[in-house]
């Protein structure tokens, strides 16, 4: 790292900051100052989750919010004590536990932290945030491999994380894996484009890879987010340096030691000049500008060698996989429409339940019933549930993708859709042809890479697959192998992925996940008229507000959405395997009509509900379970019954109001 070596670690330490605000993991810098300075509204909402806590001490995600209030404010042993009630009431409560993890953090108690990381893992392994947050400080104890399988479950898990693609740009950049770094870095940008310390980092990069100008581009926008940081003064004024412009270098130095007087880079980079009395040194040759992997698509495919050479793919199998393979201009576009996020939930369930679909997968249950039942056996997973995913991705084996895979792939990694997900996709793809699963000529699926009768995408394939593995012509091996998918992520046999159920007008909505029982107790019932399962837990899930369907989800419902983490998506398997089996339709009228038809109104009402304090991911339009989580407490902290987590256009109003 030579001459800026010092301003990598200023840079880890300004991505913590970042990226671990207390209350989640997404936090961008600016929001954590906006939260600072308004100290007003921070003051109001934990005064009113004071008075939710008054009103019932026993709610574990109260004293959870109002910890992680305290801790965006400095007051660590408020939000220690907080998180430390949100436990004792729910053992179980892996965010609180992430969220302590990171106040022992800023306390410099690292061994409680990485227990508490460890522990949210433990308890919920789908749960993001403790991944990042166990990465960071497995990162700043240099144990790089554990924090990268860390950060590669974070994205797995949640591919519009930009915390999580800066963090593993931080390990390639540690490891001079520049290129990696500056693509993971280009992801972070793309998702959050106002934080300072992805410009800052993959500055850095930059000038490692001999692009001084771009470096420079990257310097100026991280002071333009804040002017105040040395390390990007400094930086700045290296690359100025070694494009041999040294009045413009020195004057980047300056500005540094004005911010900083002991920032160790700019004064070595006086030094060099001559600064200070300092005998200057000659200017180092310029080196030529490499080129960028997107310079063109023939030299990504070239940059892609040495990647593939260490996973083992031989240079035949490489050589015959990209032979003529040119961009497919048709794909980036697709990347905006799927349809679970651009539909209201009871259009898409309702594309997904559809009589042709019922039969047809009635017909596939009698077709493969000896396989079904060996499958379900061995694995535990509910045959409906089997069939309903394969019904959902390729309508039984109908169609499952003409797309070349390669080029999809490439394509996808070569304009950096999400980070480096693709590229590492891509890779995975070349070991199943080199592993000769199936031939070149032959892999074939999906725009986005998802190949055979369930739409597995490469890496999946190598680490689930089972049975004869050919999942592209063999329905059995593709159904074990879903199932193992399933099974390993935590499936529970005999227990259901929920049920539908009526909710009384005067429901307690500030906790909604607990005991059957304690449903019962609380009036609400199965539609079905039988009654609740006698043990387990169920979480309350009002997709279209409470005037909708009501449903009780057991932890396999979070089983199915790690095969596609859209509600939308999770919520047709489920009710297209239970119409399989011959089981009711869901009961309840859906709405007639969105309440926020637009992109434009949901996205707003993030942006409200970041203002006030309740929501700190992205602002992206999609209202999955963090929005309305949001949404309900809102609705809790302002006397808005029920708090059924649904965002319309007259809350929307209420939260403006609020903010005012």
């Amino acid at each position: 790292m030579r001459e800026w070596s010092g301003l990598i670690v200023a840079g880890i330490a300004l991505a913590l900051a970042g990226c671990e605000t207390i209350g989640s993991v997404t936090n961008s810098p600016q929001v954590a100052e906006v939260v600072q300075d308004n100290s007003g509204s921070q003051a109001v909402n934990i005064a009113s989750l004071s008075d939710v806590i008054s009103r019932n001490p026993n709610d574990a995600q109260a004293y959870n919010t109002r910890g992680s209030a305290y801790a965006r404010g400095g007051r660590y042993r408020e939000a220690i004590q907080d998180f430390d009630k949100a436990i004792q009431i729910n053992p179980n409560f892996a965010a609180a536990y992430t969220n302590r993890g990171l106040a022992y953090r800023q306390t410099n108690r690292n061994d409680q932290a990485l227990n508490d990381f460890s522990r949210a893992i433990t308890i919920n392994p789908n749960y993001g945030p403790a991944y990042l947050a166990r990465a960071n400080l497995l990162r700043v104890q240099n144990n790089y491999q554990q924090a990268f399988e860390d950060l590669n479950q974070a994205i797995r898990l949640n591919p519009e994380s930009a915390q999580a693609f800066h963090a593993r740009g931080l390990l390639y950049q540690r490891q001079n894996q520049h290129q990696f770094a500056i693509s993971d870095f280009d992801a972070a940008i793309d998702r959050d484009p106002y934080a300072a310390a992805p410009y800052l980092a993959r500055g850095q990069s930059l000038i490692e890879t001999s692009q001084f100008e771009k470096a420079v581009e990257d310097f100026n926008a991280a002071l333009n987010v804040d002017n105040r940081l040395a390390d990007a003064w400094a930086g700045r004024g290296l690359a100025y340096e070694r494009m041999g412009k040294k009045q413009e270098a020195a004057e980047s130095y300056q500005r540094a030691l004005t911010v900083d007087s002991g920032n160790a880079a700019a004064r070595a980079g006086n030094s060099r000049l001559g600064v200070g009395g300092a005998k200057p040194k000659p200017a180092a040759a310029q080196a030529k500008p490499a080129e960028m992997p997107g310079a063109s698509f023939a030299a990504f495919i070239n940059s892609l060698w040495p990647v593939a050479q260490a996973a083992g793919i031989s240079r035949a199998t490489f050589m015959e996989a990209f032979d003529g393979l040119t961009i497919d201009p048709s794909i980036v576009a697709l990347t905006k429409k799927q349809s679970e996020f651009s539909k209201p939930i009871w259009s898409y369930v309702a594309g997904a339940v559809t009589a042709s679909r019922i039969e047809r997968g009635r017909a596939m249950a009698e077709r493969y019933a000896d396989s079904l039942a060996r499958i379900e056996s061995q694995y535990g997973v509910p045959r409906e549930i089997l069939l309903a995913i394969w019904g959902m991705e390729t309508n039984y084996g109908s169609f499952a993708g003409d797309k070349d895979v390669i080029r999809s792939l490439a394509t996808l990694a070569y304009v950096r859709y999400r980070g480096t997900f693709f590229r590492d996709e891509l890779i995975q793809a070349l070991r199943i042809i080199d592993d000769a699963h199936i031939p070149r000529a032959s892999i074939r699926g999906s725009w986005a890479g998802a190949m055979g009768h369930t739409q597995f995408m490469p890496s999946s394939f190598m680490k689930y697959a089972v049975g004869g593995r050919n999942i592209w012509g063999s329905p059995p091996d593709a159904l074990a192998s879903t199932a193992n998918f399933l099974s390993q992520k935590g499936w529970v046999g005999g227990l259901p992925w929920g049920l539908e159920v009526t909710v009384p007008h005067d429901l307690d909505y500030r906790v909604i996940r607990r005991s059957f029982s304690d449903w019962a107790r609380a009036g609400v019932a199965p539609v079905s008229g039988r009654p609740l399962p006698r043990g387990g837990e169920g979480q309350l899930f009002m997709p279209a507000g409470a005037s909708g369907p009501a449903f009780l989800l057991t932890d396999n419902y979070a089983v199915i959405k790690t095969y596609n983490m859209s509600d939308a998506y999770a919520l047709g398997v489920a009710t297209l395997g239970d119409r399989i089996m011959g089981r009711p339709r869901i009961q309840a009228a859906w709405p007639k009509a969105d309440p926020l038809p637009s992109k434009a109104q949901r996205e707003d009402v993030q942006r409200q509900l970041k203002r006030l304090g309740f929501y700190d991911q992205e602002i992206d339009g999609r209202h999955g379970s963090g929005t309305r989580d949001a949404v309900r407490r809102f609705q809790l902290a302002h006397g808005v019954h029920p708090a059924d987590g649904y965002a319309t256009a007259a809350l929307l109003a209420r939260m403006k109001a609020a903010a005012r």
